[in-house]
């Protein structure tokens, strides 16, 4: 019997060391940005890079912690061959799991003046390698309950970093009305191809549509409009990239009944229509 809440496509754990392969180089990287429909955590430990998330440019050295969402394109823009890092990668679902907002308000709000960087001491990334070596053992071997032993590894240095960095989270800031923003972003993201008007959201949490559009900005730091266009666009990135799906069948999927709107609104994001993006990316 299978007593694991998770399957593995909703957890990936990763270690990359040594030189890098021909995909970390810079130049393929800036000319394919990176993208996975999935929260990602990165830890460098070892050597220095040049980050970009959300056209804005980290430095990481030994200790840096990068926080990158869902919807946020990503890459590296230099690093040397030393450069090394741990990263875990997660679901929404897997965070459905985890519920807890304060935490994890790093990857699913950006406020304005929101940093993607924390910055380890020489203790506490030696704290940190070591719950990572923990969770990329668990993930190989797949015993039973590895996916709740990553989950709670995962939440204990979230935790470490909150208290140690309280300022960093999003959700501290505003800590008054966190778990309806949370639960909004939740069922937004798992009924994309559905009816996701302002009046039909509030209307199912029970919240006046304009306090919901004001504390929704306020908190995600996307409109009401920008957030629903933002995932419906990462989804069907996802779906172009790992499915064989037709453009309109994707287009349905995501929540868009006119295929030649959903191929308009994806060229005006992305700079290519839905079939470019899919072959460029696949080459």
């Amino acid at each position: 019997m299978n007593i694991d809440l998770l399957p593995e496509e909703d957890i990936l754990i990763k270690h990359r060391a040594g030189e890098p392969g021909f995909y970390m180089r810079p130049e393929q990287q800036a000319a394919h940005p990176h993208f996975h429909y999935q929260y990602e955590l990165l830890l460098c430990t070892g050597g220095t890079a040049e980050f970009v998330v959300a056209d804005r440019t980290y430095s990481l050295t030994p200790g840096s912690v990068l926080f990158i969402s869902n919807l946020e394109n990503h890459f590296i823009y230099s690093h040397d061959d030393a450069y090394e890092r741990y990263a875990i990668r997660f679901s929404s679902q897997a965070a459905e799991l985890m519920r807890n907002p304060l935490l994890l308000s790093l990857f699913r709000q950006r406020p304005e003046g929101f940093c993607h960087l924390y910055q380890c001491g020489e203790k506490e990334l030696a704290r940190c390698q070591k719950m990572f070596h923990t969770m990329e053992r668990e993930y190989a071997l797949q015993k039973p309950c590895w996916s709740q032993v990553i989950s709670s590894s995962f939440l204990i240095l979230l935790s470490g970093i909150y208290r140690r960095a309280p300022e960093c989270f999003p959700a501290n800031r505003h800590p008054e009305g966190q778990m309806l923003i949370f639960r909004v972003q939740s069922y937004l993201e798992s009924h994309l191809n559905g009816d996701l008007s302002l009046d039909a959201v509030a209307a199912r949490f029970y919240v006046d549509k304009y306090h919901l559009s004001h504390q929704f900005t306020r908190f995600t730091g996307y409109s009401f409009k920008q957030f629903i266009t933002a995932a419906r666009l990462s989804k069907a990135k996802d779906l172009l990239l790992h499915s064989d799906g037709e453009i309109r069948a994707i287009a349905e999927q995501v929540g868009y009944h006119s295929a030649t709107h959903f191929i308009r609104v994806f060229k005006e994001a992305e700079g290519l229509s839905p079939l470019q993006y899919r072959l460029r990316q696949r080459d």
